[in-house]
């Protein structure tokens, strides 16, 4: 799915919020509250960015910080410890 799809599911499908609920009970919260408002920056400059806009260097600086996690914890690693707590 697109970026722009699975931010869509994650704020109004009930159906797969109920899901995540069940298949990762130790991180559905964040998944569910926190990962949207992560992804709705990127998805704002990225279709643009993609299809019709030329994106600056400091857009694009700031959104490469929040996934690598400079100066904060990135969404990489976020996402990463959700997938090793579900393959244990």
């Amino acid at each position: 799915q697109t970026l722009g799809t699975l931010l869509t599911l994650l704020q109004h499908d009930d159906t797969l919020q109920r899901a995540i609920k069940i298949a990762f009970p130790h991180d559905w919260k964040w998944l569910i509250g926190q990962l949207p408002s992560q992804l709705e920056p990127i998805v704002a400059l990225r279709n643009p960015g993609a299809h019709s806009e030329r994106l600056s260097r400091d857009q694009t600086a700031e959104i490469r910080a929040m996934v690598l996690g400079i100066g904060c914890e990135g969404l990489m690693v976020q996402v990463a410890r959700v997938r090793l707590r579900m393959a244990s």
